[in-house]
C-alpha cells in the first residue's frame, strides 16, 4: 500500500533495469534514463556487461525491419478500466490505434534470460510467460481496452 500512495518506492532490480534499458533505447529517452541511473556504469564510464547484452539485444531489434514497425506508435500510453468491478491501470510500451490491420496494437516488451520453462512448487514446469504472470498482465490489457472502447466482445 506504501508503494502504491508513493510513500515507498521499490528497490531496481538488475533485471528491472535491464528491462527499463531496452525500453528506453527503443521507445524513450534514452539520454535522460541514464543519467538517472548512474549504476548501470563501471567506473571508467562503459556500461556493465549486463548491460552491455541489452546493448545487443537493442542493436538486433532494430535490425528486424518487422519488430521496429511494431514500435510505431504512443509510447508509454497508461490506460484505466474497470474489470468485474475492480478498477485496473495498465502502461503500454506501445499503443496503436486504427492500425490498417486491426482495431489497437498494444506492445508490452519483455526482456528474458532465455525461453527455457522454470520450475514452481506446486505448479511444476511453466512456461516463463505463466511463470511471470505475463499472460494474466496481456488478458487484463485486453479487458482495459474493451473497457475503454465500450465494447463487450472480446479482442480477436
Amino acid at each position: 500500500m506504501a508503494e502504491m500512495r508513493g510513500e515507498w518506492k521499490r528497490p531496481d532490480s538488475t533485471a528491472l533495469l535491464q528491462g527499463q534499458f531496452v525500453d528506453e533505447c527503443l521507445t524513450g529517452d534514452f539520454g535522460s534514463w541514464v543519467l538517472k541511473h548512474p549504476e548501470i556504469s563501471k567506473r571508467d564510464g562503459n556500461l556493465k556487461a549486463e548491460f552491455m547484452k541489452c546493448q545487443e539485444m537493442v542493436s538486433r531489434a532494430k535490425r528486424d525491419r518487422v519488430f521496429m514497425s511494431t514500435m510505431e506508435g504512443e509510447h508509454q500510453v497508461i490506460r484505466t478500466g474497470v474489470i468485474d468491478g475492480i478498477p485496473f491501470k495498465a502502461k503500454y510500451d506501445v499503443y496503436k490505434q486504427d492500425d490498417p490491420d486491426m482495431k489497437e496494437v498494444i506492445v508490452d516488451l519483455k526482456t528474458v534470460k532465455d525461453f527455457k520453462p522454470i520450475y514452481e512448487e506446486g505448479y511444476g514446469w511453466r512456461s516463463w510467460i505463466e511463470y511471470w504472470g505475463y499472460d494474466i498482465q496481456g488478458a487484463i490489457y485486453q479487458r482495459v481496452e474493451q473497457a475503454m472502447s465500450g465494447r463487450t466482445n472480446p479482442l480477436p
